[in-house]
């Protein structure tokens, strides 16, 4: 059997990268060569040389035996350790692959998660195979706990089907009849070489590359030439066609939304409540457009009665519907930096559902009662048609609020802040941590390139918008599954205890003390009490980085975030596809378990996707913008903050503009640096210089590669 594996390794080199998943005979007989071999020299362990030698293989065959010991590695037939290989006697059979079929999502660091039905399986990076984020897979289980007991761990065995035909690359060089063309993919810039295209090209062009793949190796042929990287103007229409995003509405739907016309006219909808006359304002964004939710507010004997309005986008996006089935599509709205790709076409997302100032529009209205404390004591749900008195800025908000004129709004603002107040602190003892973290709103000028940002910070008029649309939620929540209405909760599953242990051992080095029960309600005080200081933007990051993701499910699990049992989406039917849904199970329209389930897993994996969009858009107009403040100042300087620390560098945060760098180990300084992987630490031998998790120090730009979307980074000068 020996003897014909090796005679039948010139046929097999013709298409190994083919057929690798079916060669299951030719694996079991190239295991069984192995054996033999190991067996007659009286060895447990050999080299790929060793069997060159052996069976005196051409080169071109030599490679071949090589891809079948790999392969055999992969499968867990044999231990790799450098170059030599150990056989695992434990495992006899290669036999089909034991896995599931799932969808896969890639994280920005080249990890990922399939998820199956029983449960997400993490997948270390090595072992992605060549699959590409939201690619269908078949992944083997090989852990139920995984290395870290934080899982399921696996491997991909196969990419059943893609999740687009298709990827953006820069052109890095132009070769006598190829491309080098760098390409984003498992969070790294990797390089693949393209035959060269009959059209004109040059370094620096952004091309669609179609997407043809073989087991371990994609191909790419050219497709076509989108713009430069050089164009600033080009990357919205480079980050539609990287991620697939939607463009233009058929005209079906557009037909439909315009069928509406412009106006409200009252006497078409007598069979709402009348809350034209209800004093209503909207808190948003300077730069918002679509305004899905409003407020309104009265002191009562017993307390406080709140009114949450929200859009009433059911209305208009009929079930069945164009317009149904493009937001069906689309899921939900992505905002890039300057513009948006709304879910609904803008006669409906900036104007007929949006509630403007002073014109009627329809919604609904969660009326809710509150004694002195915040406490909820009833609740209505209904249709109504208001007619908002302000559009209000966070910004005009606060200084309203915090004006000596004693105006009607003013009065009606303070006495939102004080029901806020009272909704923070029950969700305070809850244990629902609070992060408070502000956020950088930039400005894009006209040549596409930012020409600055606004720091947006997380003051009360952004806590009380937000507490009043989670009680809003969390009612609507409430209502439906207490009428046993099947509907989709937005979930959050509480992180792991081994996870927990670390996030505290990391407090633990900032020099916070923390309590030997270490639960929600202890977390949520260290938070509290740790406000003001100096590292609470490290805290806040490591805490988001060491929870999971809130998605949505028709399992009630719970939102730990939040510390609720109950909680859905419903106060942004403008921009969520879930939220709509939600909205018509409030008014007894029916989906089936399995519509519902479908809708919620498609919904969290648009979601992240449109996430990913935003952030990589977002990423690429930071760069230029520091590109342009590197040309013009190159001596600048820049506060950093560490956040990871790596055994070969530091991972930092640039405050001015909250972008991530990395400076690698040879370039903190002329001494011998030592990595201490319990204390997370880099410490100089001779010097005793200490780089650790929220260390302050200065660093300069180096050069910026917009080839590769790179920055390099260097320590700044001593004393600046």
């Amino acid at each position: 059997m020996t003897k014909k594996f090796v005679d039948n390794l010139p046929e097999l080199e013709k298409n190994f990268a083919l057929k690798a998943p079916h060669l299951k005979e030719e694996m079991q007989q190239c295991l069984e060569l192995i054996e033999v071999f190991l067996d007659k020299k009286g060895r447990d362990e050999f080299d790929i040389q060793d069997l060159n030698k052996t069976f005196r293989l051409p080169n071109k065959l030599k490679a071949v035996l090589f891809l079948f010991v790999e392969e055999l590695t992969r499968e867990g037939f044999l231990h790799k350790n450098r170059n030599v290989y150990h056989i695992n006697r434990n495992r006899k059979t290669a036999q089909e692959p034991k896995g599931s079929v799932g969808k896969i999502s890639i994280h920005p660091s080249g990890f990922g998660f399939v998820s199956l039905k029983e449960y997400d399986v993490f997948i270390p990076k090595h072992l992605i195979l060549n699959a590409m984020d939201q690619d269908t897979v078949e992944v083997e289980v090989l852990s139920l706990e995984g290395r870290n007991k934080k899982g399921p761990e696996g491997r991909v065995t196969n990419v059943v089907k893609r999740s687009k035909a298709s990827v953006i690359g820069t052109i890095v060089e132009i070769k006598p009849g190829s491309l080098r063309v760098r390409v984003s993919l498992q969070g790294e810039s990797q390089l693949f070489c393209v035959p060269m295209p009959t059209s004109p090209v040059e370094i620096g062009d952004r091309i669609l590359l179609e997407v043809h793949s073989l087991r371990n190796q994609l191909h790419l042929i050219f497709e076509k030439k989108i713009g430069s990287i050089f164009d600033p103007l080009s990357d919205l229409e480079a980050v539609k066609e990287e991620y697939v995003l939607p463009k233009q509405f058929p005209q079906a739907a557009i037909d439909e939304a315009n069928a509406f016309g412009s106006e409200i006219i009252l006497s078409q909808h007598k069979d709402r409540v009348d809350h034209t006359n209800l004093f209503t304002v909207t808190i948003d964004p300077k730069t918002a457009k679509d305004f899905d939710d409003a407020l309104s507010i009265e002191r009562t004997t017993k307390g406080y009665k709140l009114y949450v309005h929200v859009a009433d986008a059911s209305y208009y996006v009929k079930k069945g519907s164009h317009l149904d089935q493009e937001a069906i599509l689309r899921k939900n709205s992505t905002y890039l930096v300057g513009t948006c790709i709304p879910m609904l076409p803008h006669v409906l997302a900036d104007n007929l559902c949006s509630l403007k100032e002073g014109v009627a529009r329809l919604a609904v209205t969660v009326e809710m009662h509150m004694d002195k404390k915040g406490n909820l004591t009833s609740h209505k749900i209904y249709r109504s048609i208001i007619n908002s008195n302000h559009r209000l800025s966070y910004e005009d908000a606060f200084e309203i609020m915090h004006s000596k004129d004693k105006t009607f709004l003013h009065d009606q603002l303070q006495l939102m802040r004080e029901l806020a107040l009272h909704l923070k602190a029950i969700k305070h003892e809850r244990g629902s941590v609070d992060l408070s973290l502000s956020e950088l709103v930039w400005r894009l000028g006209d040549d596409g390139i930012p020409s600055g940002f606004e720091i947006s910070h997380y003051d009360i008029t952004h806590q009380l918008v937000e507490e009043f649309m989670l009680k809003a939620n969390e009612v609507i929540a409430t209502e439906l599954k207490n009428k046993e209405v099947a509907l989709i909760y937005r979930v959050h599953e509480p992180p792991s205890p081994e996870t927990m242990m670390e996030f505290k051992n990391f407090c633990v080095k900032l020099g916070v003390l923390v309590p030997e029960q270490f639960g929600s309600k202890e977390l949520a005080k260290v938070f509290e009490a740790h406000r003001e200081s100096a590292f609470i933007s490290e805290l806040s990051s490591r805490y988001i980085r060491s929870m999971r993701l809130a998605t949505y499910s028709t399992d009630a699990i719970g939102h730990h975030g939040l510390m609720l049992e109950n909680y859905t989406h419903f106060t942004s039917p403008i921009r969520r596809y879930v939220d709509i849904i939600i909205h018509r199970l409030i008014f007894n329209e029916s989906y089936s378990q399995e519509e519902l389930d479908e809708i919620a897993q498609n919904s969290s994996e648009k979601e992240r996707h449109s996430a990913r969009a935003e952030m990589s858009y977002l990423t690429l107009k930071k760069m230029r913008y520091i590109s342009r403040k590197f040309d013009k100042e190159p001596q600048r300087t820049y506060k950093a903050t560490i956040t990871r620390v790596k055994p070969f560098g530091i991972v930092f945060e640039v405050k001015d503009f909250g972008l991530e760098g990395f400076l690698h180990i040879s370039k903190l300084g002329e001494d011998y640096f030592e990595f201490h992987p319990k204390k997370e630490k880099i410490t100089g031998k001779r010097s005793q210089l200490t780089f650790e998790i929220g260390y302050q120090f200065i660093v300069q730009v180096e050069s910026v590669n917009l080839l590769f979307q790179e920055i390099s980074w260097k320590m700044g000068p001593k004393g600046a």
